[in-house]
């Protein structure tokens, strides 16, 4: 990969979130706890995979973006 999309990736994911974004994760946070309680413990366990994948997949959307965007800014 080339070293600057690199170092836009790396840099990107130590940012400081906006105080936006803190209130609405924390608002998340929130409501997926009460959906969690009300799930039981086989559910629970199935959601927690799925949150996992979910989690993998988000990651690999935004390098994917970051590349998108890089190598159409430089061309």
């Amino acid at each position: 990969m080339n070293k600057i999309l690199k170092l836009l990736i790396d840099d990107y994911q130590t940012q400081d979130t906006s105080a936006e974004y803190k209130f609405l994760l924390q608002q998340v946070c929130i409501a997926e706890k009460c959906f969690i309680d009300s799930l039981n413990n086989k559910q629970r366990k199935m959601y927690l995979q799925l949150e996992a994948l979910s989690n993998g997949l988000g990651v690999i959307e935004q390098n994917d973006l970051a590349e998108f965007l890089f190598e159409n800014l430089k061309n």
